[in-house]
């Protein structure tokens, strides 16, 4: 044992992470008075160096942002153009994603093919600021939903800003016409992820107890999966409920980073996911027009029986929708 020894951790709190220290000494060399002094100047040194990182005079390094990949001239390239917190590298279904906004054939009017619009309705009272409240606090525990998404360098990346806010929107309208505008400007803002945030909000008041609420999101930010939970999260914060802290998107990313990916594709084209798909010889579509985005109902009629279909799906444990996915051409 030394004479004096600290053992010091960020704990998660309600707050947030918070510094945490244990200090141990020898009581037949230092007394306590020496080591409050001690403890004190300790916590006073450190509080100089986030003043001092908080005012410009620190800044992330290469080694702060792996598993992303950039030098450090490029990250003070980036610095320059917003406040950073975090930069982090692109999923797989990201990478894809952020590949067909790039590549939309009119730059001018991108295709809101990815925009998702959750259009909720409000009867009764509603505090409109305690819900921006709200969702801004769901907004600060995941920060990633506001990513800036980058590509001038050999990966894309994804930057988490400072103090992300989240676009708020309240109008007063009854006309379902005005409303179908608002809710495709919506969408058309979140699919231009090259100049807009990729998640808003809305509130529309249409009657003296009567709102409706508009989330939309682009679907590199938010998957299937997630939206149910940030609703949860969003209506536990309106009524006043305690969240537990967060689990960070980093950690995450991290976890994906140091998967095989070589040895998952080679596993998974041993067991026949890859191979071509089944395609059907007689297509019968119609496509239904909405905004700039057109949906399309198929028909088909595939020559293998639906039993088959099902044998051959749980053999290669990919669910129907994958499957439906590949069928048309895309992945989902």
């Amino acid at each position: 044992m030394h004479t004096v020894e600290v053992n010091s951790a960020t704990v998660d709190t309600d707050a947030g992470p918070q510094l945490h220290a244990d200090w141990m000494w020898a009581p037949s060399t230092v007394d306590r008075p020496s080591i409050t002094r001690l403890a004190r100047l300790w916590f006073d040194a450190l509080r100089g160096i986030c003043a001092h990182v908080e005012h410009g005079g620190g800044g992330l390094t290469p080694s702060d942002i792996a598993p992303a990949r950039l030098s450090q001239r490029q990250i003070d390239e980036l610095h320059q153009q917003y406040r950073i917190a975090d930069i982090l590298p692109l999923t797989p279904l990201q990478q894809g994603l952020l590949f067909h906004a790039g590549t939309a054939q009119d730059p001018h009017r991108p295709s809101d093919l990815y925009a998702v619009q959750l259009d909720i309705s409000v009867s009764g009272p509603l505090d409109v600021h305690r819900l921006r409240d709200a969702v801004q606090a769901v907004i600060t525990r995941h920060p990633n939903l506001m990513a800036r998404f980058c590509t001038r360098f050999d990966q894309p990346v994804q930057i988490i800003t400072q103090d992300p806010a989240v676009p708020w929107r309240y109008v007063e309208l009854d006309a379902e016409q005005q409303i179908r505008q608002v809710c495709a400007a919506e969408r058309a803002a979140v699919c231009d992820i090259a100049h807009q945030l990729p998640f808003r909000a809305a509130v529309i008041r249409t009657a003296a107890d009567r709102h409706r609420l508009v989330f939309t999101y682009h679907h590199i930010v938010v998957d299937g999966w997630s939206m149910p939970i940030l609703l949860r999260e969003i209506f536990a914060g309106y009524h006043g409920r305690r969240l537990p802290a967060a689990t960070p998107y980093r950690r995450f990313l991290s976890w994906l980073a140091d998967r095989d990916r070589r040895g998952h594709r080679a596993a998974g084209q041993r067991g026949g996911r890859y191979s071509p798909a089944l395609t059907p010889r007689h297509w019968s579509v119609r496509r239904i027009g909405w905004g700039w985005a057109r949906a399309a109902r198929f028909r088909a009629g595939f020559p293998s029986p639906p039993r088959a279909l099902s044998t051959s799906w749980r053999a290669c444990a990919t669910p129907p929708s994958t499957s439906c996915c590949r069928v048309c051409g895309r992945s989902c």
